[in-house]
């Protein structure tokens, strides 16, 4: 999502829970030249104002830089391969696979004609190629769909996944901590927005354990409210109890009603 359609969605799922009518009635970080000031603030008739902040929470330290280079190397593989073939095409790659002082169009280009020639082929399910030219083997996984596109996915990085995304946690929500912290001061509710992209590597709920164990390690009693935008979907790991009830699935089981039930996973 974008930061504006990330917060119109909190704020929409907000009013849609408890009968509010926040809206966005300042930009104070576009209106602010001195200094970083938060993304937006919202108010509701009657209601404590929002002091809402927005930031992205990456899986993995330098992963949207990766990712980034990733999409320039190989991208061209998803959007000029999609509806060429008669069923779903997912392309694995290894993790660490772009590397600088390297033909990309080339290995690209290389890709692309092996999977014209040889994708029809293969057999459903998950195969491993070795391709001249091409520094890493090509895992395909190819399945019989209406959806018929070429996905590209990297296998997921080496190391502790949970460890590298609680580093990451405790980053995002220092994110303009101080900043939201004076807001509240004043009178308004500090909002952080989370969002992730990587439906990959991490879920709802690794998202949350992450969060868990990050505000026990290091309680950040500045924020009110934190919000996950996920995946076309936004959900409230803190806030009030009717604001939170009223936007998770009740089965994800966030909320300090469920605390008990994730003890054991936040002191793992």
């Amino acid at each position: 999502m974008e930061q504006e359609r990330a917060i119109w969605h909190v704020l929409d799922a907000y009013n849609s829970a408890v009968g509010s009518s926040y809206a966005v009635t300042r930009r104070p970080d576009a209106e602010n030249r001195d200094s970083a000031d938060i993304d937006a603030y919202a108010e509701s008739a009657a209601l404590q104002p929002l002091a809402i902040e927005h930031t992205k929470i990456q899986s993995l330290e330098d992963q949207n830089r990766d990712s980034a280079w990733f999409m320039r190397a190989l991208g061209a593989l998803q959007t000029e391969l999609s509806g060429v073939f008669p069923f779903r095409l997912v392309l694995v790659f290894p993790y660490r696979n772009v590397e600088p002082g390297q033909d990309w169009s080339s290995v690209c280009a290389t890709i692309k004609h092996w999977l014209v020639a040889h994708a029809a082929s293969l057999p459903e399910g998950r195969t491993t190629h070795h391709l001249a030219g091409v520094p890493f083997p090509v895992i395909t996984s190819k399945r019989t769909s209406v959806n018929r596109k070429v996905f590209l996915v990297r296998q997921e990085p080496p190391g502790d996944p949970e460890a590298l995304l609680l580093a990451q946690m405790h980053e995002s929500l220092g994110h303009k901590y101080d900043k939201l912290g004076q807001y509240r001061q004043q009178g308004a509710a500090a909002v952080l927005v989370l969002e992730s992209e990587d439906i990959a590597l991490v879920s709802e709920q690794s998202l949350y354990k992450a969060f868990l164990r990050a505000t026990r390690e290091h309680p950040r009693p500045n924020l009110d409210h934190v919000w996950l935008a996920f995946d076309y979907s936004v959900y409230c790991f803190l806030g009030p109890h009717d604001v939170m009830a009223g936007v998770n699935p009740e089965n994800f089981r966030f909320g300090p009603e469920f605390a008990a039930e994730w003890l054991p996973d936040v002191m793992e």
